[in-house]
């Protein structure tokens, strides 16, 4: 198994234990306060999921682009394509983020 498969099933697991630890310590089952303790575990990990993610993408720039500064100092003339190149799709990629955790989390 990959590691995000079972960070996956993790999560799952985790989901599902809260719910029955809710299910249990509230006498009374009732549908609004599973919904609202699955809703809440849902949202943290997709901010846990998001600031990973931002995280990689702040890494991944940082070395690339200084990568291709440093080639622009060794005289390479491609390299002004290239910075463009990363630079925009790691805005576009940083935006991205940001537009599916504003509509789903």
């Amino acid at each position: 198994m990959t590691t995000s498969f079972k960070r996956t099933i993790t999560s799952i697991a985790a989901l599902v234990f809260v719910g029955v630890q809710q299910l249990f310590a509230t006498k009374t089952a009732d549908a609004s306060g599973l919904l609202s303790a699955a809703e809440t575990q849902i949202t943290g990990i997709g901010t846990m999921l998001t600031n990973v993610v931002s995280g990689l993408i702040g890494v991944i720039g940082i070395l690339m682009l200084g990568w291709n500064f440093y080639k622009r100092a060794k005289g390479d003339q491609q390299s002004n394509d290239a910075l463009m190149g990363w630079g925009s799709a790691l805005l576009f990629a940083a935006l991205g983020l940001q537009i599916i955790k504003f509509a789903f989390f």
